[in-house]
Parts: structure tokens; sequence; C-alpha cells
């Protein structure tokens, strides 16, 4: 980026005493700018101002000051007092305009330090400084959309590395949770098949036990039977013993009947024997 423009006072302007005073301000401006000391030049830049505040050396100047000091606001201030005074020539005003250029780019506002180099070169056409500092803007706008642009591919790309890279690890983990439920399943199965075995092994020595000691005392077993049908007869009602009795009655009808019927069978089938 090319320097700020700078308005030196080189003779004196203005006629009188009042003049003289205000030049001498600018001059010791002028001075202490060029040794560096920005204040110090701020100071004698502001009090020519206050002597004329028309002075448009002294407000340029004081925007370089400005400018130097990184007060850019106020820098900015004073170079559009400059460039929107239509009185003063074009030359001053497009030096003017070019400097706005250079406090916005230096704000980093790189769309408004085009469109002031624009406006310079517009006055000065032949400002070799503006079309410098112009197609050095107009750079540094590809460079930042291009950066804007990879910044941003860039952040979708962590994006989806950081997406891949929670599906990959929720499918581990659902590999795992799926081995720790298929373990879980074939243990319950096995403690299943265990308590099974084991209940059949119980089952198995009861009965033994009971086999055993029917063959010791076989009584005891029958009478074991029998407790158990007085036992199954004594929970029965009085209606299922009235039913039990009713039915083995009809049965024992049934039985006579049908003896009667064989004896009358026979009686009839044998034949009596005669005296000739």
């Amino acid at each position: 980026m090319k320097n700020i423009v700078f308005l030196l006072l080189i003779s004196l302007t203005y006629a009188g005493l009042y003049a003289q005073k205000e030049n001498s301000n600018i001059r010791n401006g002028n001075k202490a700018y060029q040794e560096e000391k920005f204040e110090n030049a701020k100071k004698e830049y502001q009090t020519a101002l206050s002597k004329n505040p028309k002075s448009e050396k002294a407000l340029f100047n004081l925007g370089n000051a400005n400018f130097k000091t990184e007060k850019l606001e106020e820098a900015e201030l004073q170079y559009s007092n400059i460039a929107n005074n239509l009185s003063l020539s074009k030359e001053v005003r497009a030096g003017a305009y070019y400097n706005i250029g250079n406090t916005y780019l230096k704000n980093k506002k790189i769309d408004e330090a085009i469109t002031a180099y624009k406006k310079a070169l517009r006055l000065n056409p032949k400002d070799m400084d503006a079309k410098y500092n112009l197609a050095f803007a107009k750079k540094m706008k590809q460079q930042k959309q291009k950066q804007n642009k990879d910044k941003k591919q860039d952040k979708k790309d962590q994006k989806d590395k950081k997406d891949q890279k929670k599906k990959e690890q929720d499918k581990k983990d659902q590999k795992k949770d799926d081995q720790k439920d298929q373990k879980k399943k074939e243990q319950e199965k096995k403690d299943q098949e265990k308590k099974k075995q084991e209940q059949q092994k119980k089952d198995q020595e009861q009965k033994k036990k009971e086999q055993e000691k029917q063959q010791q005392n076989p009584k005891d077993g029958e009478k074991k039977k029998q407790k158990q049908q007085q036992m199954k007869m004594q929970k029965m009602s009085k209606k299922d013993m009235e039913k039990m009795l009713k039915a083995a009655n009809n049965n024992e009808k049934k039985t006579l009947l049908k003896i009667k019927k064989v004896k009358k069978k026979k009686a009839k089938s044998k034949k009596v024997e005669k005296d000739w």
C-alpha cells in the first residue's frame, strides 16, 4: 500500500500576522511529523486550526497525524471535510479521497476503500498511487473472498469429519452393545440350562429315594397309597359321594338284570324229556 498524501507548506499563502502565526504552527507540525513525533504534530495542527478553522493544510495534515496514531475514525472525519469541500482543487480533494481509502484499508473495510480510491481517480485520473492502491485493494478483496471460501470449506470438512468420526464411534458402541447383549443372552441361557439340569438331578434323587424307601418297606408304600386315597375321598364333597353311590347302585342293578336275562335264556333253551 502506498503512503498517505501529505500537504507540506512550502511558502506563505496567507497575508498578515494572523496567517503567519497559523503557518508557523503548520511548519512546526510538519517538522514534528517528519521526526515521527506525531502527538506534538497534532498539537501544532490543532493550534493552527484554532487560528484558522478553514485551513485545509492544517486539517489535512492533522488527519495524517491521527492516521499515524491509529485514530482512524478521527482521521477519516478530517479527510472527509477536505474531500467534500467543493471550493478546493480537484487534486487536493483527490488526495483526501486517497487518504480516506487508506484509512478504510487499514481498518479492513475493503469495499469502502475501493470506493474511495475510485473517487480519487475520478478527480485525478493520473494519480498512480491511487491506481496502485485500488488494484491492491481489489486483490485483497479476492484473497479475502478466497479465504472465506476456504474457511467455509474447511469448516464443512471438519464438520463432515466430525460427523463421520461420530458415526464410526456410534457404530463401534453399537457393536459393543450388541456383543454385550449377546453375551448376556448366552449367559442367561447357560444359567437356565444349569438350573434345569440341577432340578432334573434333584427330581431324580428324590425319585430314587422314594423307590429305595418302597423297596425297604412295601407295606409303607401301600399304606401311603391308601392314605392318599382316603385323603382324596375326604376332599370329595357330599354331592360327589351321592353321585358315586348312585352310579354304583345303577351298575349293580344293570348287573342283576344281565344275570336274570341269562338265566331266563337258559331256561327256555333247556329241553324237557318225555317218558314214552
